[in-house]
């Protein structure tokens, strides 16, 4: 580099310095991330788990309530543990991106029965519960209280579906839209 400009050396230099300080700043994130990567998978992990664990609930609570129903095998055939990884995939459901069952459409599907072996306390993220046009029949549990996210309900066109409406649908402080044998009711926004 003697034949060069001085101005060249320096420059050069300093860009050599610059590629040094470069690979040094290279090599410590390298070694920092290398370190971290662990942590990480465990963050992740760590927030994975529940949500398989709240799937799998969810997916248990409908096979049974499909199995106290009468002749529900046509109208909810895929509903079973076998396939309980692919529940979003499973008919009349709406999942969120985080894998939770956020609807239940099940409007003429057919259903013979009662809610009274729906557990309705594993489905915290639920929004909408559409039953209407069933022959669903004798009371609305107590637990349906439990549906603290739920937006909609619809259970009209349930002709044996009677009594009183329990105190806990008072819970449902989200509930706009109420669809009930006998009981319509929409509740304006303030």
């Amino acid at each position: 580099m003697d034949g060069w400009p001085a101005s060249f050396r320096v420059f050069i230099s300093s860009a050599a310095v610059k590629h040094n300080s470069y690979q040094a700043i290279m090599k410590h994130l390298h070694s920092v991330c290398f370190l971290l990567l662990p942590y990480t998978c465990l963050l992740l992990c760590a927030e994975i788990t529940p949500v398989k664990a709240d799937t799998r609930r969810e997916a248990e609570a409908l096979v049974n309530w499909k199995a106290s129903l009468a002749d529900a095998d046509e109208s909810l055939g895929p509903w079973s543990m076998a396939n309980s990884t692919s529940l979003c995939r499973w008919t009349h459901i709406t999942c969120d991106t985080a894998g939770h069952i956020i609807e239940l459409n099940l409007d003429r599907a057919s259903l013979n029965g009662t809610l009274d072996k729906l557990d309705f306390s594993v489905f915290p993220h639920l929004r909408r519960l559409l039953l209407s046009y069933n022959d669903l029949y004798s009371t609305i549990p107590a637990g349906i209280g439990n549906l603290t996210s739920l937006v909609e309900l619809d259970i009209s066109w349930n002709q044996y579906l009677r009594g009183n409406i329990p105190r806990s649908i008072g819970q449902l402080k989200h509930l706009a839209v109420l669809r009930m044998p006998g009981f319509e009711a929409q509740r304006r926004a303030a």
